[in-house]
């Protein structure tokens, strides 16, 4: 009988010993988030309407982007989640169109600048003859394998993802930095509407970044993120694991967020998605728009959305 127990009691220990291993390093989004707006750009509920196409990413379905819902929806903007395809009947009912790191499951069987378009060509036709029309659209494509599947859509608006990873020429292995601040004073944030204060949002003076990759902004297009001379773009899916092997490529100069006109519509293109959400990491600081250092991201947002939404 005493043995029974002492059995029964290392496997309880084993058990927990395992949750407590799988729970710890998860990425996830943090609970509870909330956010006191004191001048909301409409009235709660009455705002444009916002799409968010969950049916393409997995980043979303698993709630990653939670607390960038609860954020824009304090300023009046309405918001509901597409778990279907994209057609004309979803656009027709939305004024702004949200695609957050579009990507399957598999794609780390493709090489990072091979991985296939979330998006066929029809869509993708679709997509660009909507935001030609009036409609706005923001894509946010983080580093790989989250890139992957918007290269083809960002393509036909003139934008080029440079997929990989954005870091620091300065890394090490064991320690890999990512990480932006991009501000007025470093000259790494440019003036535009979303930034400047013209969207009634305060003026920013910088956006924080957590790691990402480079683009090359459309022709017309305003970098308002210019990466630093300092990064550089290694091509690989694990910015830890392909180190050493992969190849890599000059990123100063390049972009890691643009918006643009785009016939009577508009686009923002970021190139990183941390900081448009709030996450933690099990045993570790937060990252994204509830990290001390990044005090002025849900500024950016909100100024994003209403630049969109031509506030």
């Amino acid at each position: 009988m005493k043995s029974i127990k002492i059995i029964s009691l290392v496997v309880t220990f084993l058990i927990l010993a395992l949750q407590y291993s799988l729970s710890f390093g998860q990425q996830r989004a943090i609970d509870g988030f909330a956010f006191e707006n004191t001048s909301p750009a409409w009235e709660q509920g009455k705002g444009p309407k916002v799409i968010i196409h969950r049916a393409v990413s997995p980043y979303v379905q698993r709630g990653s982007f939670e607390p960038f819902k609860v954020l824009i929806t304090t300023d009046g903007l309405t918001l509901n989640y597409l778990d279907a395809a994209i057609d004309k009947d979803a656009l027709s009912n939305a004024s702004i169109l949200v695609i957050p790191n579009a990507y399957t499951n598999d794609y780390r069987q493709y090489s990072t600048l091979e991985a296939p378009s979330v998006y066929s060509d029809a869509e993708i036709a679709l997509i660009k003859n909507w935001v030609k029309e009036g409609g706005s659209l923001l894509v946010l494509a983080d580093h790989s394998p989250f890139a992957g599947g918007t290269i083809m859509l960002a393509d036909a608006f003139g934008f080029s993802y440079m997929t990989g990873h954005t870091l620091n020429k300065a890394s090490l292995s064991n320690r890999v930095n990512v990480n932006i601040d991009f501000s007025r004073d470093n000259g790494l944030l440019a003036d535009h509407p979303i930034t400047n204060g013209s969207t009634g949002r305060k003026k920013i003076s910088h956006y924080y970044a957590f790691g990402g990759q480079a683009i090359i902004a459309a022709k017309g297009a305003t970098s308002i993120l210019t990466t630093p001379n300092h990064f550089e773009t290694m091509l690989g899916f694990s910015a830890k694991n392909d180190f050493y092997s992969a190849p890599r490529l000059p990123t100063g100069g390049q972009s890691q967020g643009a918006a643009m006109e785009y016939g009577k519509g508009r686009l923002v293109v970021m190139g990183e998605t941390g900081g448009f959400t709030a996450q933690i990491i099990e045993g570790r600081k937060p990252f994204g728009f509830e990290n001390p250092e990044a005090d002025e991201n849900k500024e950016f947002i909100l100024a994003t959305m209403r630049w969109l939404a031509r506030y």
